[in-house]
């Protein structure tokens, strides 16, 4: 059995190096996370503080145009002392609300401006070009942030059967908030088409249906959720969505489209793995670097085939510029489908620039593309290495039989291509040799003729004339 899939993937490490960057649990002196403080700082300086500060106004005699007036300050001293945040009085004035007056910075400008000095201010940019640039989430977006523990509302008058669930409660608090009231329990029949429904994709047997309602115990509805759930068609209803998300299709989806025939051993796995309620955690670390981390373990290999399910070109381009191209292209499939898929991110919008919402650079989308350079579209042969050593074993002499075969064959074509070439050129005598779309001979025998005009309306190579055929007038006298 075969799978659609790469050839050589990069190894788990580089998966993990590639989620820490996304994730941004790497060191808050890092270039790329520097470079964005920078940018977000820059970008505050100028559109919240130059107003005033600028070398025309400089209230107080500080200026705020330069590095170096921001760090000689004005009256009341130095404004920015870099790599000591709580010295400077630019971030003392700020946490205080007084700076810029009677319009304070959010909770997260404070924050960029601080880590911006705690990485030494850097200030490479002029305020110019900062001041045209684009907000965007920094590196305190909340996206970004780990996961925190919240703690669970508990509104007054909740009813007793919205308190079981910590997301009944959140909802339930939110109606309350709003003025809303929940609607009533559905009644059991409703109940069992709904859940069927949503997590099979299928509506219930009538006697499904009648096994519930004659079904009076307390946890009816908790063994109707746990029978769904272990049906084998809750991995092919859910597993589907997941499918769509990372793009799989079972054709290459350009311009020749052809059946991918080997595509179904990872559609199989997918729906496998949500059956089994596998980790999601797990569920991303197969699909990227499974044929390392089980190498002779077919069910978990097939899960790289996330690599290159997407779209793939299939046609071959000639030049060297055309192929860099198209292999350019399935790497940014790899990486986008990744980013989105994983990180919620649109990471490929870094392909060409920096990204003008999220604090990718472009630096950062070359470096992920590189942990897929080793990754191309091929098939390969998912088996244990036992089976693999068996197919061998069992191959083996039909392989050795062929060569001897083939051998022959050479042997005899060496013999018989001289008489195929003389055959060949006494057959070709009795025929008119091929067109040529340059250069034509024509040889015939003399006839007495008043005239003979040949009319060339159109060449195959686009040259003189527009038509469609060539004439041929002889007359006889």
């Amino acid at each position: 059995m075969k799978k659609l899939i790469s050839k050589q993937l990069f190894v788990a490490k580089a998966f993990l190096d590639l989620v820490a960057l996304f994730v941004l649990f790497t060191s808050p002196l890092a270039a790329q996370e520097v470079s964005v403080l920078e940018s977000e700082a820059m970008t505050i300086i100028a559109k919240r503080c130059l107003s005033c500060h600028n070398a025309e106004m400089k209230p107080a005699d500080l200026v705020l145009t330069t590095r170096e007036t921001a760090v000689k300050g004005g009256k009341s001293g130095p404004a920015l002392s870099p790599k000591h945040p709580e010295e400077s009085l630019m971030v003392r004035k700020i946490f205080a609300d007084e700076m810029p007056p009677g319009n304070p910075l959010t909770k997260e400008e404070r924050e960029a401006v601080r880590g911006w000095i705690d990485a030494g201010a850097p200030w490479s940019m002029t305020l110019a070009k900062a001041s045209a640039v684009r907000p965007r989430a920094g590196l305190n977006w909340w996206s970004l942030q780990p996961l925190r523990t919240v703690s669970v509302p508990s509104p007054a008058g909740i009813p007793p059967d919205w308190s079981a669930s910590p997301v009944d409660r959140f909802v339930y608090a939110q109606l309350k908030e709003k003025g809303l009231k929940p609607s009533p329990p559905a009644d059991r029949r409703t109940y069992i088409r709904r859940a069927t429904f949503d997590l099979l994709g299928l509506p219930p047997t009538p006697e499904e249906v009648e096994s519930f309602l004659q079904d009076k115990s307390e946890n009816a509805c908790e063994k109707l959720i746990d029978r769904l759930l272990a049906s084998p068609y809750y991995g092919e209803r859910w597993g589907r969505h997941w499918l769509d998300v990372i793009r799989f299709g079972e054709s290459h989806g350009y311009e020749q489209n052809h059946l991918r025939e080997r595509a179904w051993p990872f559609r199989d796995y997918i729906i496998r793995s949500f059956n089994l309620d596998k980790p999601f955690s797990r569920l991303v670390l197969e699909q990227l670097a499974g044929d390392q981390i089980a190498p002779n373990d077919p069910e978990i290999e097939v899960a790289t085939g996330f690599l290159v399910a997407g779209v793939h070109d299939t046609v071959p381009i000639a030049n060297l510029e055309g192929q860099l191209q198209q292999r350019a292209n399935d790497l940014d499939d790899m990486v986008l489908t990744t980013g989105a898929a994983f990180l919620g991110l649109t990471v490929n919008c870094a392909r060409c620039h920096d990204h003008k919402f999220d604090p990718i650079l472009q630096a950062d989308y070359y470096r992920v593309q590189a942990a897929f350079a080793g990754v191309h579209h091929e098939e390969r042969e998912l088996a244990t290495q036992a089976e693999r050593d068996q197919r061998h074993s069992r191959e083996r002499p039909i392989l050795d039989e062929l060569d001897r075969v083939k051998e022959r064959l050479a042997k005899l074509k060496k013999q018989v291509m001289p008489l195929v070439e003389k055959g060949r050129d006494e057959i070709a005598k009795h025929y008119r040799p091929a067109v040529d779309s340059k250069v034509n001979e024509e040889i015939f025998s003399p006839a007495s003729a008043r005239l003979v005009r040949m009319t060339i309306l159109a060449t195959y190579d686009q040259g003189p004339g527009k038509g469609a055929e060539m004439a041929t007038h002889l007359g006889r006298e």
